[in-house]
């Protein structure tokens, strides 16, 4: 019998803080990525995804990830998506536009 048949009087303590305290995350990431949405609206910038950016820069998928993940290119992660805010793929440009006049 695994844990999820159990009726929650038969687990054991640990497992049933380590349910509540995953609920408990799972519950106020949803909370902040709402927060978030929120004040992206308000600031009324456009965003992208990472792959509406990957297409606009003629870039793979993983090297833009990469990016962000560099500090390359600015962007917030809600979820387990990224969100790129207009500013910052306008610096994102300028850099590699200036790496390009370099070569």
């Amino acid at each position: 019998m695994n844990n999820k048949t159990k009726p929650i009087h038969d687990l054991p303590i640990s497992v049933i803080v380590e349910k509540v305290v995953e609920k408990s995350f799972d519950d106020l990431n949803k909370k902040v990525d709402k927060l978030q949405s929120s004040i992206y609206k308000i600031n009324n910038e456009k965003t992208y995804t990472l792959r509406e950016v990957a297409t606009i820069v003629n870039r793979d998928y993983y090297t833009v990830r990469q990016h962000i993940l560099d500090g390359i290119l600015g962007a917030s992660k809600k979820g387990k998506n990224y969100t790129i805010t207009q500013e910052h793929l306008n610096d994102y440009l300028k850099v590699k536009k200036i790496k390009n006049e370099t070569r």
